[in-house]
């Protein structure tokens, strides 16, 4: 079953060892129980303490394990066994000082990883109406269905509520969720979700924020979620780790476009005084030069990611940089010309018949021997070392008994292998 998760698996094991017909909701009882056994020998796993620190990567794992048992355990029996087991952690000091014990170690590292029905509803919400995806079914090892689900947007401002069906594949436990969602822009948002909303169904709740929500009644809002879930409303804190960074990351690519656009407007009009200045040797204001600093540099890693790479556009942005003055972000750009260039290598090496594909990488590697900056072409090196051993000569010999189309191909390779200080045959 560990290695098959799959129902029939599943099913197939139970029917094998169980003695007598199953009542509802003993399948997801035994499995819990199974589950708790698992991890409780995973806690054991002799890795995590072989070390002398207990917030080391292995040591924290095992932790995680011994956290899953226990949520799995209060599940079924209710019970306070995590402040037993938090006791006697405490007796295991760190070596670092910020780090104190087991039990804040616990608190900092696994209490923020615990999995639960409610913080899955709420990241799905949370997640579905920023990235305006509600159809997402899949998430971790669990399966989410929206029952029901109302969006709504005004500007910058969205709202969302309905009822979801959330399955864990593990357990097979199976629950619906109410929620309610509204996000105002930037990090302001607030979700409330809940096993239960009393005598007020997921219809109710749809209808009433629907209509603070038209009305842009957007305090009335936050007060029906607030009335509505109580303590369980959850903010974009209240994301998994991952999650949160993917949202937080699409919030903010709207923010630097909106600041590019103010850049833009000081550095554009600006050019040719920050030339004056740079030819005569005087300083340039510091607000003229990081405007050009980050326009320039913006523009010139937006275009070394296109997949179709504009060389001409790429040598003049370099060439407005050194005439105004304005310092590159070497790092940053040269790893975004070396991903660009090996992912095209990558593709070039599963079909090296693609001549265009040899021109891109040809005209990037002619690119890179031109910045004003290294670039690592490691990796390029031996994907074309390898190209030259497996695929070359037999192109080579095919140009050289008249094939007209692979004569080009064979004389750029040859040339692209110089420029990679390659030795040909």
């Amino acid at each position: 079953v560990v290695s098959d998760r799959s129902p029939e698996s599943v099913e197939k094991f139970l029917n094998q060892h169980s003695k007598e017909a199953f009542l509802p909701g003993d399948k997801v009882r035994m499995l819990k129980l199974l589950e708790i056994q698992r991890h409780a020998m995973l806690m054991y796993t002799s890795c995590g303490w072989f070390f002398d620190e207990i917030s080391g990567i292995e040591t924290v794992q095992v932790i995680q394990y011994a956290g899953r048992a226990i949520q799995l355990h209060q599940d079924l029996f209710g019970g306070d066994l995590e402040s037993r087991f938090l006791e006697k952690l405490s007796l295991a000091e760190s070596n670092i000082a910020e780090h104190h014990d087991g039990r804040t170690i616990y608190g900092k590292f696994i209490k923020p990883a615990v999995v639960d029905l409610k913080r899955l509803a709420a990241h799905y919400a949370i997640s579905s109406l920023i990235e305006d995806n509600p159809e997402m079914t899949a998430m971790f090892c669990c399966s989410i269905t929206p029952k029901e689900y109302h969006h709504a947007e005004a500007g910058r401002a969205k709202m969302a509520a309905g009822q979801l069906e959330i399955t864990f594949d593990i357990t097979q436990e199976s629950e619906n969720i109410q929620f309610g969602v509204f996000y105002m822009g930037d990090h302001q948002l607030t979700c409330g979700v809940s096993r239960d909303l009393g005598d007020k169904d997921s219809g109710q709740l749809v209808r009433e924020l629907s209509e603070g929500f038209d009305r842009a009644d957007f305090t009335r809002v936050m007060r029906i979620l607030a009335d509505t879930f109580g303590g369980s409303l959850y903010s974009l804190k209240s994301l998994f780790r991952d999650g949160q960074r993917k949202i937080v990351h699409a919030i903010l690519e709207n923010m630097v476009a909106d600041a590019l656009s103010v850049y833009r407007t000081i550095y554009e009009p600006n050019v040719p005084l920050m030339r004056f200045l740079k030819d005569s040797s005087t300083p340039i204001p510091s607000p003229l030069y990081e405007a050009g600093k980050f326009i320039v540099n913006s523009q010139l890693k937006e275009e070394l990611a296109q997949e179709d790479v504009d060389y001409e556009k790429i040598t003049s942005l370099l060439r407005d940089a050194d005439l105004a003055g304005i310092s590159l972000d070497a790092e940053t750009l040269a790893y975004t010309l070396r991903s660009n260039l090996e992912e095209k290598a990558d593709a070039l090496e599963q079909n090296p018949e693609q001549h265009p594909l040899l021109e891109e990488v040809a005209n990037g590697v002619e690119l890179v021997h031109a910045l004003p900056f290294d670039v690592n072409l490691r990796k390029l090196q031996n994907i074309f070392y390898e190209l030259k051993n497996r695929v070359y000569p037999g192109f080579r010999d095919k140009a050289g008994q008249g094939d007209k189309n692979l004569a080009p191909w064979v004389a750029l390779f040859e040339t692209l292998c110089g420029r990679l200080n390659l030795k040909m045959p």
